[in-house]
């Protein structure tokens, strides 16, 4: 079994989350959907080199925008989603998801926490550390099992 915290849209406000370390104890590794690299040092500071981040339309960073990586036998496409324009739909996400021949589409930027499926690609967002887009602030938790991935959404 392999658990993934999922994170999002933190901008700064990482310390919402509380013992955080309880958490990443329990995670083989953390996923960082952008609009967050002011909560980067943190991070790494708990996760060690289990961590994964990509930048978000706020930070300033020369990071690659994207990563494809296999985790847990699993194809990871991991963006922010800004540049695939994802407050107004899915469609060109999924086609990129599709065209990386991905599993498991990570993305943040609308705040909203979401799971999805597409084909036999699931699509999260773990939400965001702040209140907007009538929603309250939120993480994911995945745990992939062989074929199966389990999401689990917390609100706080």
């Amino acid at each position: 079994m392999f658990k993934i915290l999922i994170i999002s849209d933190t901008h700064g406000k990482l310390s919402l989350l509380g013992d955080i370390n309880e958490l990443i104890s329990g995670c083989d590794c953390i996923i960082h959907a952008g609009d967050g690299a002011a909560d980067l040092e943190r991070l790494r500071a708990y996760a060690g080199g289990k961590l994964l981040f990509v930048p978000g339309n706020c930070d300033f960073s020369t990071l690659p925008d994207e990563i494809v990586v296999d985790l847990a036998g699993k194809k990871f496409f991991i963006t922010h989603g800004h540049r695939y324009s994802v407050k107004s739909g899915m469609d060109s996400l999924i086609v990129r998801g599709r065209q990386l021949d991905a599993d498991i589409v990570v993305y943040g930027h609308t705040h909203i926490a979401a799971a999805e499926r597409s084909g036999k690609m699931l699509l999260i967002n773990p939400g965001a550390f702040e209140r907007g887009f009538g929603s309250r602030p939120s993480y994911c938790t995945l745990t992939i099992d062989g074929s199966f991935a389990e999401t689990d959404f917390t609100e706080f």
